[in-house]
């Protein structure tokens, strides 16, 4: 870590990772969305299946997001809420709820899930190294996804 960064300017500066693959995600931008993420050794517990998502090559990752937006019909809506990030040197945690919402094979798309990053200082740049998106599921039996849960207003 550069002695004059502070920890403050690495929230930030994580901030910023975060807005700009959301923008990307926003626009469908492959590039930009996928762009984020360390090119080895990370892993990802997206929404979308398998369970687990690790070590892509650049190419199939891309073929991949690709696939997921042509799903969606025009722009996507994020929001970020709740960020919460605790940085250590060069590793840091970042927590938040984030939100999606758009028009997904003809069917809306307005749900909230929860979103937690490890990311890592590599030549200066904060990049993702893992990716865990969640949705809680009702305890009642029934196995069903709480996709329709809203955070509290505060």
């Amino acid at each position: 870590m550069k002695p004059e960064m502070t920890r403050k300017d690495d929230e930030l500066a994580i901030r910023e990772v975060i807005d700009s693959q959301l923008a990307a995600l926003s626009r469908k931008d492959v590039g930009g969305a996928i762009g984020v993420y360390t090119k080895e050794n990370n892993v990802m517990y997206t929404l979308a299946p398998p369970l687990r998502s690790q070590n892509k090559d650049e190419a199939t990752a891309v073929d991949s997001v690709q696939q997921w937006f042509d799903t969606w019909d025009g722009t996507l809506q994020y929001e970020t809420r709740d960020l919460q990030t605790i940085v250590s040197g060069d590793l840091a945690i970042s927590t938040s709820l984030r939100h999606m919402v758009g028009d997904q094979n003809g069917k809306h798309i307005d749900m909230w899930f929860r979103k937690t990053l490890g990311l890592k200082r590599i030549d200066g740049e904060w990049k993702i190294f893992h990716d865990h998106e969640s949705v809680p599921f009702y305890m009642d039996g029934s196995m069903k996804a709480a996709t329709d849960l809203k955070p509290d207003e505060h």
